[in-house]
């Protein structure tokens, strides 16, 4: 591939979706160097390709560079993005430096404001089924693909991020919305901001392509495709050219049927809540705009084995079972918690990880009428929290009865206070950042280990008792 990047050094390129585009470019033979604060399984594959990897920012790292691209979770401030800019280098945001790498391809993006990796993931596991090998650039990991970035076909599924605007430069020949949910994002200051950003997005599909619009009001009745583009809906009502019916629920997967042109595909899959369905839709309909007939395309739909950290089962022993979801946002957060409700299990034990303590100042009241549906609350510090920023975790916690609530500064500390307060039959729910991931597999480490301790073999002790031996690695607030 002809590109006009030169060296390009990626700045927070241990995040999923910043990874995910260095291994394309890496892929593709671009040289690429990267830092980030912390490093991980996921850079460690980036260094087996080729990556120059720098733990921590250093300023003198843009020097060697020719285009710098920035994760959109850097800072402005961040010490590379400013000499970048000081001695003149090209700074590219990572959905502008990911829209230059899917020109060449048949793109289909997905945006909205959640479901993207699901719906994506879908796709990605259909298309293999049915033969296809298809490039991507994800954020996350689809179980049984287990990466996030591949080069492939000249078909190119790709996440697009709305919250930095940089789904602007896209254009694709397919584009997926799942939802549009106006939240506190500094790029738009209004609710209407956010719906007319989507509805230029929209206006960008390539003459020929197809919009693939969700069920969500008022998106839905704004989201139109340029005149040389056709529209599919999907939902739930008959009127969608994707209707979603027949959803049933059950202990480990969910069932239902998709209908179009009068024709009816039963679906099953190995995830819970009605979002899954809707999710499937999608992925089937962006299946239908590539020509695919509907009939096969439900039949591979069925491949679709989940993504690693969306609701994934870390642990199901006989005394706890440990999930863990990549849930940041309040949306999210009340997804998950929902869908673990309808999973058995005598207790919830959410858990939450901010990834940065602005979210937590923005959606700390949200998050805290999510969180106090489950029958206790941990809530680890945000990492770059300060003393001063206590008031704001105390917010997430308002609604949560002090005797159920809990607090710990760092994953060690959360695994053992959770392998303490977890008893038999109760769900550890684990949302957030990556470190959340970290503490669900401690967690399961702790409790595979055989236990001295006799507090942690009793069975589960009336919900209203607080659990004393919580207090050794953990803190009330």
């Amino acid at each position: 591939m002809i590109h006009p990047w030169g060296k390009v050094h990626v700045v927070g390129v241990a995040g999923i979706g910043a990874s995910s585009v260095a291994r394309l470019m890496l892929l593709q033979g671009i040289p690429v160097s990267g830092s980030d604060l912390i490093t991980s399984r996921r850079t460690q594959d980036l260094v087996q390709l080729g990556l120059q990897m720098h733990a921590g920012h250093n300023a003198a790292l843009v020097a060697a560079a020719d285009t710098i691209v920035v994760s959109p979770r850097v800072p402005a401030d961040n010490v590379e993005v400013l000499a970048a800019r000081a001695c003149g280098r090209p700074v590219m945001s990572l959905g502008a430096a990911l829209a230059v790498l899917a020109e060449p391809f048949r793109c289909i993006a997905v945006s909205g404001s959640h479901g993207k990796t699901t719906i994506a993931s879908m796709l990605i596991r259909a298309l293999r089924a049915l033969g296809q090998d298809p490039s991507f650039s994800i954020g996350g990991y689809p179980i049984g693909v287990d990466t996030n970035a591949h080069i492939g076909d000249q078909t190119l599924i790709v996440e697009t991020n709305e919250a930095d605007a940089s789904f602007l430069h896209f254009r694709p020949d397919i584009t997926v919305v799942t939802n549009v949910r106006p939240e506190p994002l500094p790029r738009y200051p209004a609710p209407d901001d956010l719906f007319a950003a989507f509805e230029q997005h929209a206006g960008h599909i390539r003459p020929g392509g197809t919009l693939v619009a969700g069920p969500d009001e008022p998106a839905r009745r704004r989201l139109t495709p340029p005149p040389a583009a056709r529209l599919l809906r999907y939902g739930t009502e008959p009127c969608d050219d994707v209707q979603v019916t027949s959803v049933r629920r059950h202990r480990e997967d969910t069932s239902f049927v998709l209908r179009h042109r009068h024709a009816e595909h039963p679906v099953s899959l190995p995830a819970i809540g009605v979002h899954t369905a809707e999710n499937a839709a999608a992925a089937f309909a962006a299946g239908l705009a590539l020509d695919i007939p509907a009939t096969p395309m439900a039949a591979a739909l069925g491949h679709y084995a989940g993504v690693h950290r969306r609701l994934e089962t870390i642990s199901k022993t006989t005394r706890v079972r440990i999930v863990d979801d990549y849930a940041i946002h309040p949306t999210a957060v009340e997804a998950s918690i929902t869908a673990a409700r309808t999973l058995p299990a005598d207790r919830l034990i959410a858990v939450y990880v901010p990834l940065r303590i602005n979210l937590v100042h923005a959606y700390a009241e949200r998050l805290a009428e999510h969180l106090a549906r489950a029958d206790h609350v941990l809530v680890i510090d945000a990492p770059d929290a300060t003393p001063a920023d206590a008031t704001a975790t105390g917010r997430m916690l308002a609604g949560v009865p002090a005797a159920h609530r809990w607090q710990a500064p760092d994953g060690r500390q959360a695994a053992q206070l959770l392998a303490r307060l977890a008893t038999t039959g109760d769900l550890v729910l684990l949302m957030g950042d990556d470190r959340a991931h970290l503490i669900a597999v401690d967690l399961r480490n702790l409790l595979e280990q055989p236990s001295t301790d006799p507090e942690a073999a009793r069975p589960r002790r009336a919900q209203h008792a607080p659990h004393p031996a919580a207090a050794a690695t953990g803190s009330r607030t």
